[in-house]
């Protein structure tokens, strides 16, 4: 008795186990087949902790062992006997504790666990042996999946498949799982497994489309036992970009023959990762052409980029094309159109029109327009020269040398903001 209780005494001083654990701690039991046999799955450490009773003379012997999920022997650092009773004596701290017991009928209780402070008990009933038989264990019975992109598989997660009796079994067969979202990589049929052996069953969860997916599986053994495994796991929409352009098609006016007007194609990333423009071709006929490409840059969610187009007619004619921009999410075509003309005779001076705008960037009403400024300059969007012109929607710009001009105009109100440019519009000075 003396030395049960130094035992006793030592297991509460170094892990700190007292008989209120067996009220506090969950536990987690798998009933063994007969009175002498009793198993618990440590399913955060992939660990099974047994407890087998046997005859030795004229005492009985109670063995303890814990196996990973492959039933090798493991060390579980701690083990103590917790609230036995006190002619219970131990005689091992390693893999294979055991306990040594006098009468017919007693229980014992024992503590395991990998670290300081999280502890699973084996309770045993120590009644006289009956006949032994296997039993099916499998572990664990609820098996959720983390979430996982619809196409994409998530990592391999192990089912443990045990002989928690005594005797032999061997695994016949499994059925399921009946839809396409779970896979079995390998399982344990035709596995011979005697007490305590265990073998490994790995799943795997592929969504085939979005939302909360359950299944099961059935593992059958020769003895006519049967044991089931739920699985369960959400498919989620993967992240992609996906392009939008405004507009789709484009309208550049009415132009003299050879000279240019620009427009701009916005382009948005309404996906829901970073979009990326491949490229910006395909200009049909020529006389489209790109003026410039301001999507160079990955473009965030939400956030967007200007292309701007240039006409250049060629014959006083209406002109119909396209081009295409290549991304990695979506391709998209914008529909081009423009109409050349024949300019007057040559002049020293160009006249202007414009409309006047109506609303503010922000969408409400424009009320305090207080006139227009004209920008020229002999170089697309470089301008030397600007003209206060008031508030009226055309104007002449005379004295120009012979040469090629570009005009645009700002609007602005009483507050001296202005707006942005106006499209450009460009012209022959002979």
């Amino acid at each position: 008795m003396r030395r049960y209780l130094k035992k006793k005494n030592y297991a509460y001083h170094q892990y700190k186990i007292i008989s209120v654990l067996l009220v506090i701690i969950s536990l987690f039991f798998i009933s063994a087949a007969f009175a002498l046999e009793s198993s618990v799955y440590d399913t955060m450490r992939n660990r099974m902790i047994s407890a087998r009773s046997s005859t030795s003379g004229s005492d009985n012997i109670i063995a303890i062992n814990v196996r990973d999920s492959s039933g090798n022997l493991v060390d579980p650092q701690y083990l103590a006997i917790v609230n036995n009773p006190e002619n219970i004596i131990t005689n091992s701290l390693d893999e294979n504790f055991s306990l040594s017991y006098a009468p017919t009928s007693a229980k014992a209780y024992i503590s395991y666990t990998d670290t300081s402070d999280i502890h699973d008990v084996v309770v045993i009933d120590l009644s006289p042996a009956t006949s032994p038989s296997p039993q099916l264990s499998v572990f664990p019975s609820s098996l959720p999946f983390p979430d996982t992109d619809v196409g994409s598989s998530s990592s391999l997660q192990i089912i443990a498949v045990a002989n928690s009796g005594d005797g032999q079994i061997t695994v016949t067969g499994m059925t399921g799982p009946l839809t396409s979202h779970f896979s079995i990589i390998n399982n344990c049929i035709s596995s011979v497994l005697g007490n305590g052996d265990t073998c490994t069953i790995s799943a795997t969860f592929t969504p085939q489309s979005a939302g909360f997916k359950s299944d099961s599986i059935t593992i059958i053994t020769d003895n006519g036992g049967s044991d089931q495994v739920q699985l369960s796991g959400t498919g989620q929409s993967p992240e992609s970009p996906q392009i939008s352009v405004n507009p789709s098609t484009l309208n550049l006016s009415t132009v003299t023959v050879d000279n240019f007007s620009t427009g701009n194609v916005t382009v948005t990333n309404i996906g829901t990762a970073s979009l990326t423009v491949a490229s910006v071709s395909s200009f049909t006929p020529s006389v489209f052409t790109l003026n410039s490409n301001g999507c160079t840059s990955p473009i965030a969610p939400g956030n967007n980029c200007n292309i701007s187009v240039r006409f250049t007619p060629a014959a006083s004619t209406t002109y119909n094309g396209g081009f295409t921009i290549q991304s990695d999410g979506g391709n998209q075509t914008v529909s081009l159109s423009g109409t050349g003309q024949s300019g007057p005779p040559p002049a020293t001076n160009v006249s202007l029109a414009w409309g006047a705008p109506t609303t503010n960037e922000d969408g409400s009403p424009l009320t305090d327009l207080a006139g227009f400024v004209v920008y020229y300059g002999t170089s697309p969007a470089s301008y030397s020269g600007a003209i206060d012109v008031g508030n009226v929607t055309g104007a002449t710009i005379d004295n120009l040398s012979p040469g090629t001009w570009c005009f645009a105009v700002k609007a602005h109100n009483t507050s001296e903001n202005e707006s942005d440019f106006s499209n450009e519009v460009c012209k022959n000075i002979q």
